[in-house]
């Protein structure tokens, strides 16, 4: 059988994976923008969601706390219960539908943050709380190995 793609990367404290593609990605496809600097509490945040590969949503909201993965998702026995694995948001205008995790929360600068994992909004209680794997844990940890070195803000 064929395969599309390779698994590269995966932690289960972020709830993150990296895939390298095998194949040219869709036409009009582009690399988005991160940073590994830690927002601050309060600070503006931007989803960017294509729930069930639908259209394109966005919302708008600020980083509420940071957060345990054990406080946001089952992360496995050994991880680390000093560190804080992802960021909470409360959204002001927009949700996160299901169907939109592993889409990317970003900063007003245009740099990714966050990968969603689960929340509890929804339309019928838009202002969430919604959990983002932190991308600067797995970045630090593997991730530059195939990303670069630096800020991905080029």
């Amino acid at each position: 059988m064929y395969k599309r793609q390779d698994l590269l990367y995966a932690a289960k404290t972020t709830d993150t994976s990296l895939l390298r593609l095998r194949r040219a990605p869709p036409a009009g496809a582009v690399f988005s923008a991160w940073t590994t600097e830690r927002p601050e509490l309060g600070a503006a945040v931007i989803g960017v969601f294509h729930p069930r590969a639908g259209r394109q949503a966005v919302a708008f909201g600020r980083l509420a706390s940071y957060e345990h993965c054990e406080e946001a998702y089952y992360c496995g026995e050994d991880a680390d219960p000093k560190v804080l694995h992802y960021l909470r948001v409360d959204w002001d205008r927009g949700v996160a539908a299901p169907g939109a995790s592993g889409s990317g929360l970003f900063l007003p600068t245009g740099a990714m943050v966050g990968i969603l994992s689960g929340g509890f909004g929804n339309c019928e209680r838009p202002r969430g709380p919604d959990d983002y794997g932190r991308f600067d844990l797995p970045y630090q940890g593997a991730l530059s190995r195939w990303l670069g070195l630096g800020d991905g803000m080029r």
